[in-house]
């Protein structure tokens, strides 16, 4: 009977099921607050837990300090998300407060392709699923195919993570770790694919709602910040631009027209929504957003684009409940 009732109770959490140091569970209910942090980029996986140690177990006894590795379980297995996943994070800092520990930590996985490699590597015309596979090991790769094969030299006291960003910028796509997988997909094909889900806001009957959403309106400064009229010389073709004559030049090292203008397409910000905790909302999902002026009767607010693709997406859970907080945008060709 007793472990019934253990079982069933690990089954209620909400969102963040179980944290581990070692063979050593922090007991769950020490824990008031998880935030779980996934990104379409190489910035994530983050997790922030906030618990309350006022003997110092956590501290003293299981010895929590920068470079411990936590395995956590996550998920909403009798939620809307019905996903559940388990990962392993490295702690950066835990600072306490009073009998508040908080543990900020990183993706293990990640930080590790953060390190400066020892010795070289040399990829000549890979696919990129290939080059990953050989940089991101101990992760599930999931790639797209790409016409154009790349050609990448990872030198010695090079970060791993350096080469996969430009080799995903180069390509026109995003790359990001998530639940245990590296992905990297084409920003034109997120945009064709069809929605995986469909959120409404002001609309009471709708199956998915978003509780709260922000227009971020700053279109003008974010491409501003990231427009350039970018050049590079081919041995072959000479010399390449990209983007508008009256932009800011920026010279690059590539030497293929197409990479080129794939270096001005990226993920444009469009909203902030929050929504009741779904663990199904991850990067790079294609998402469907309506949102009514009023009510159903008043039409659709066209300034936010229905079809969007996700950028970030925020998991929180404290004694209030289980939100999910996700900044969707589009995908922009700059070079327009």
């Amino acid at each position: 009977m007793a472990a019934n009732s253990n079982s069933s109770e690990k089954r209620s959490q909400l969102f963040l099921q179980t944290v581990k140091i070692g063979k050593t569970e922090i007991p769950r209910s020490m824990i008031a607050r998880c935030l779980y942090i996934e990104v379409a980029d190489l910035t994530g996986p983050q997790l922030q837990l906030e618990v309350r140690d006022n003997s110092s177990y956590v501290v003293d006894q299981l010895g929590v300090k920068k470079g411990t590795i936590l395995t956590c379980s996550f998920g909403d297995p009798q939620g809307i998300g019905n996903t559940t996943w388990t990962d392993t994070f490295e702690v950066l800092k835990a600072p306490q407060s009073a009998d508040i520990v908080t543990i900020i930590a990183f993706s293990e996985k990640v930080k590790t392709l953060k390190v400066p490699a020892s010795k070289p590597q040399f990829f000549v015309k890979k696919q990129p699923a290939n080059i990953v596979r050989a940089l991101a090991t101990g992760l599930t790769v999931n790639a797209d195919n790409f016409k154009k094969l790349g050609t990448y030299h990872l030198n010695m006291g090079q970060k791993p993570s350096g080469v996969l960003a430009q080799m995903a910028q180069e390509a026109g796509a995003l790359c990001w770790v998530c639940r245990g997988s590296i992905n990297v997909k084409s920003m034109a094909t997120l945009s064709r694919q069809s929605p995986a889900l469909t959120y409404e806001a002001n609309n009471p009957k709708a199956a998915l709602r978003i509780n709260r959403f922000a227009k971020l309106n700053n279109d003008d400064q974010y491409i501003r910040s990231r427009q350039y009229r970018l050049m590079a010389y081919s041995p072959t073709k000479g010399l390449l631009t990209s983007g508008d004559k009256s932009w800011p030049v920026k010279m690059v090292s590539v030497d293929d027209q197409t990479a080129l203008n794939n270096l001005s397409t990226f993920l444009l910000p469009k909203i902030d929504i929050e929504v009741t905790g779904n663990s199904a909302i991850t990067p790079g999902l294609p998402m469907k957003v309506l949102i009514h002026n009023y009510n159903t009767e008043s039409g659709l607010d066209e300034s936010v684009p229905t079809k969007l693709v996700v950028k970030l997406a925020a998991h929180q859970e404290d004694r209030f409940g289980y939100v999910t907080r996700a900044l969707l945008g589009v995908i922009y060709d700059g070079t327009n």
